[in-house]
C-alpha cells in the first residue's frame, strides 16, 4: 500500500481530492471523510474493481455533506476517477503497465514520458514523481522530522544489501549522519538509533564504509554511549566496535585501526561487558577483544588492563558455548607475544583451556586448541610489532619461555587434540587441532609422546 500511496501521491494532493478525502479546508462538526488514504480505501471498498464508483460515490458524499460545492462537485469525480484508475493499476502489483518501479537507484535521474498532444490532457502518469535516489535519500537522513529520517533510514536499509548501494551511500556522506543520529539517540530516541546502527553495519562491510566511519568519530561516541544501553541496540555497538577492528579502512592498515581504537579507550568497556549477565553481550564483547588483540601490539595493554581473569571465567562449563568460543579465540590472540604467554602461564590458562578442550562443545574445542597452540609457541625474542607502525617497543623484549612442554601432557591435552584430529566433519577443529599438535612437537622435545598418543 506504501507504493500505492507513493504513486497516488500527484492526484491525492490537488485540492479537489484534498476536499473529498477531507485533507483540505474545514470539517464540519462531526464529519468523517468517505475515505482517509488510500489504504482506508482499499480496506472499505474491497478490491479494486470497485475503486471508480466508490471515489464517485465518495464524493458526492462530501458535497451532501457541505465539504464540497455543488459547482466543484463535478470536477472532484473527475479527479477522483483519474485517482481510481491510478490505484487499479498499482494495485495489480509489479509489470503493470505504466508503472515503473526503479528501486534504489544511485544517481539521480528524471523520468521522460512522451510529450503529450497540445490537445490532450497530460495523463496521470506523467506527472508521476520519481522515487528518490540514494544521494537524495542520504540527504532526508538530516531532514527536519523524525518521521522523515525513519523513512530514509528504512529504504536505505532496503538497498543496503547491494554493494554498489552501499558504496553510493557512503560516497554521499551516510556515515557521518548516521553516526551523528547515534550520539543524538538520548533525544532523537532508541528506534532512530537502532535503525542508524543497522545501517551503519551494513557500510562497515566496505572497505571505505569503515574508513568513513571511523572518520566521523564513531568510537569515541559508541564508548561514550555503551555503558547506558542494553539489549540490542547494545549487541549492534558492540558488533559494529568488532568489525571496524577486523579489517583495512579504506587503505589504512588494520594494525594501525586497532591501535588507534585501543588509544581511544576501547579496552576498558569491553572488559566492563565480560562480566554483564547477557550471554550475548559476552560474546561479541570478547570477540571484539580478539580482533583488537590480532595486532599483537595490543596484548600488553589488554594484559595490564585486565582481561585474562575474566575471559577464563568464561571458559567455565557453566558459561554459554558460543561465549567459551569467543573467549578463548580471545585469549589465542592475546597470546602472541613470550609476555603475554608468560601472564597466561601464571593463570593457570592451560589447564582451564585443556578442561575445555575435553568436555566443551566442538564450537569451543576447536578454539581452545587454537589458544594452546598459541601457549605452545616460543619466541627467540618478542618481535618488533609496534616498531613496524613507526613507534617504539617501551618494554624490553622477553627471553624465550622456560616452558617444560611436558606441563601439555599433565594437562592431558593430547588425547583430546588426537580425537579432533580424527573428526573429518569439523574442519576448522582438525586444523586448530593440528596446529597445536604441531607446535608441540617442533617446540618442545614431544614427538615420542605425541607419536604414542596416534597422532600420527
Amino acid at each position: 500500500m506504501a507504493k500505492a500511496a507513493h504513486h497516488l501521491s500527484p492526484c491525492l494532493s490537488s485540492p479537489e481530492v484534498g476536499l473529498l478525502l477531507g485533507v483540505e479546508g474545514q470539517r464540519p462538526m462531526g464529519y468523517r471523510p468517505a475515505l482517509t488514504s488510500p489504504g482506508d480505501f482499499r480496506q472499505r471498498r474491497g478490491a479494486p474493481g470497485a475503486t471508480r464508483g466508490a471515489f464517485v460515490a465518495a464524493a458526492r458524499s462530501s458535497m451532501r455533506r457541505g465539504v464540497a460545492t455543488t459547482q466543484s462537485a463535478s470536477r472532484i469525480a473527475a479527479v477522483a476517477v483519474e485517482c481510481s484508475d491510478a490505484l487499479l493499476k498499482v494495485s495489480r502489483g509489479p509489470g503493470t503497465p505504466g508503472v515503473t518501479q526503479k528501486p534504489c537507484k544511485s544517481a539521480s535521474s528524471t523520468r521522460s514520458p512522451a510529450a503529450p498532444s497540445k490537445s490532450a490532457k497530460p495523463a496521470l502518469s506523467e506527472r508521476y514523481r520519481p522515487p528518490p535516489t540514494l544521494p537524495e535519500l542520504v540527504g532526508m537522513l538530516a531532514g527536519d522530522t523524525l518521521g522523515v529520517r525513519m523513512t530514509a533510514l528504512q529504504s536505505l536499509q532496503a538497498c543496503a544489501t547491494n554493494e554498489g548501494s552501499r558504496s553510493s551511500m557512503v560516497a554521499s556522506g551516510a556515515p557521518g549522519l548516521l553516526v551523528a543520529m547515534v550520539a543524538d539517540m538520548p533525544r532523537v530516541g532508541l528506534e532512530l538509533g537502532r535503525m542508524s546502527l543497522l545501517l551503519l553495519t551494513s557500510l562497515a562491510l566496505e572497505s571505505a564504509g569503515r574508513a568513513a566511519i571511523l572518520a566521523s568519530g564513531a568510537v569515541p561516541t559508541f564508548l561514550k554511549l555503551l555503558p547506558r544501553l542494553t539489549g540490542e541496540v547494545q549487541e549492534l555497538v558492540l558488533s559494529l566496535l568488532g568489525g571496524l577492528a577486523a579489517r583495512d579502512a579504506g587503505g589504512i592498515a588494520a594494525d594501525r585501526v586497532r591501535a588507534e581504537m585501543v588509544a581511544q579507550g576501547v579496552v576498558p568497556p569491553l572488559l566492563a561487558l565480560l562480566r554483564s549477565h547477557s550471554a550475548r553481550a559476552v560474546s561479541l564483547a570478547s570477540a571484539a577483544l580478539a580482533h583488537i588483540a590480532t595486532y599483537h601490539g595490543n596484548s600488553a595493554r589488554i594484559v595490564e588492563l585486565g582481561a585474562i581473569a575474566p575471559l577464563l571465567d568464561s571458559l567455565l562449563p557453566s558459561a554459554d558455548p558460543e561465549v567459551q568460543a569467543k573467549a578463548a579465540w580471545a585469549l589465542a590472540n592475546i597470546a602472541s607475544t613470550n609476555r603475554s604467554r608468560n601472564v597466561l602461564l601464571e593463570a593457570n590458562a592451560i589447564s582451564a583451556l585443556a578442561q575445555l578442550l575435553k568436555d566443551g562443545p566442538l564450537i569451543a574445542k576447536a578454539q581452545a586448541a587454537g589458544a594452546l597452540a598459541a601457549l605452545a609457541t616460543r619466541d627467540p625474542k618478542d618481535r618488533m610489532h609496534i616498531a613496524s607502525l613507526g613507534d617504539e617497543d617501551e618494554d624490553e623484549d622477553v627471553d624465550a619461555l622456560p616452558l617444560d612442554g611436558h606441563i601439555f601432557l599433565d594437562a592431558g591435552v593430547m588425547e583430546p587434540l588426537v580425537a579432533l584430529l580424527s573428526d573429518s566433519d569439523a574442519p576448522e577443529a582438525q586444523a586448530q587441532a593440528a596446529h597445536a599438535v604441531m607446535q608441540l612437537a617442533v617446540r618442545h622435545p614431544l614427538q615420542e609422546p605425541i607419536i604414542a598418543a596416534g597422532a600420527l
